[in-house]
């Protein structure tokens, strides 16, 4: 078992964590496979989305907004959705998977 090698203690582990200055998330962690092909974690897509904004896409009052140039700019759905999309396909090994209700599904993360 994992517990059972020497020096792998929480300790040593919460160690490590600490001293990571900069965190960047796996590229392609919302790509799992599975018996039959590979599965999307829609959640992990959504807030890899919204990480590539650096903290300038907010949801607010059913809406999203854009910070950019001083001012805060209202988003269309369509726009997130096609910024989905173009995610999405940037992986050929699902584009077969990008479906309308895929992206919604997205959307509504």
């Amino acid at each position: 078992m994992v517990d059972e090698l020497e020096g792998n203690t929480a300790d040593v582990l919460n160690d490590l964590v600490m001293e990571t200055k900069v965190w960047k998330l796996p590229l392609n962690d919302w790509i799992y496979p599975t018996k039959s092909g590979v599965r999307i974690n829609k959640a992990l897509v959504a807030e890899h989305i919204s990480q590539d904004q650096n903290g300038n896409l907010i949801y607010m009052n059913q809406t999203f907004w854009s910070y950019a140039g001083g001012i805060w700019e209202r988003i269309e759905d369509v726009q997130i959705k096609a910024q989905i999309r173009i995610f999405l396909s940037s992986k050929e090994e699902i584009k077969h998977l990008i479906t309308s209700a895929l992206i919604e599904d997205v959307y509504k993360q």
